[in-house]
């Protein structure tokens, strides 16, 4: 590997070869920790059901931000061996209208929980479908070369606002990278 690239080409090419020697044990690892989740989710769920149907308010906040915290756990392990954005639709609502309802709920309870800022995450993920969907006519899903990750977040509490960036892969080989930056501001 060089010590500086020429060319985006060449830093994807090497980011390919990186990601193709993924370590044997890093996937392990991941399938192991991954299992794992599945059997506490699975253990989980029968509590989490019945807490929802009790009406105990607190013990169905606990039990939503602990599934809450499991999900976003076992979506960052998963993500570690993705090499494309369509990977992670296994976890995440593929339906635009899915999605818009998630950003709802999330603007509708602006609570805190631990790192977890509600609204925070709910302008963050509006910001995301805006750009993700700019275009698209109807209700399909989002295609992979409209699909972006958010590649910087940037919190200013003092001036209540996001600066966030993301990068979109385009070209014919997917060799060009396109970056849009937005200011959001926190309400």
């Amino acid at each position: 590997m060089p010590l500086c690239f020429q060319d985006i080409n060449e830093a994807k090419l090497y980011w390919e070869l990186i990601m193709r020697r993924i370590p044997q044990e890093l996937i392990s690892e991941s399938q192991i920790f991954l299992s794992e989740i599945t059997r506490f989710e699975r253990a989980f769920s029968s509590l989490y059901t019945h807490v929802q149907a009790s009406g105990n308010t607190i013990d169905y906040i606990c039990a939503a931000c602990l599934r809450m915290h499991y999900l976003a756990t076992k979506i960052m392990v998963a993500g570690t061996v993705f090499t494309s954005e369509m990977e992670y639709d296994v976890f995440l609502p593929e339906d635009r209208r899915v999605r818009r309802e998630v950003c709802g709920v999330l603007f509708s309870n602006p609570n805190r929980e631990g790192p977890w800022d509600r609204t925070m995450m709910a302008q963050a993920g509006k910001w995301i479908m805006e750009i993700e969907e700019r275009g698209l006519d109807g209700e399909a899903p989002i295609p992979e070369e409209n699909r972006v990750r958010l590649s910087r977040v940037m919190i200013d509490m003092e001036r209540r606002r996001m600066v966030l960036q993301c990068v979109r892969r385009s070209g014919l080989d997917g060799g060009v990278l396109e970056w849009e930056e937005g200011v959001v501001e926190l309400e």
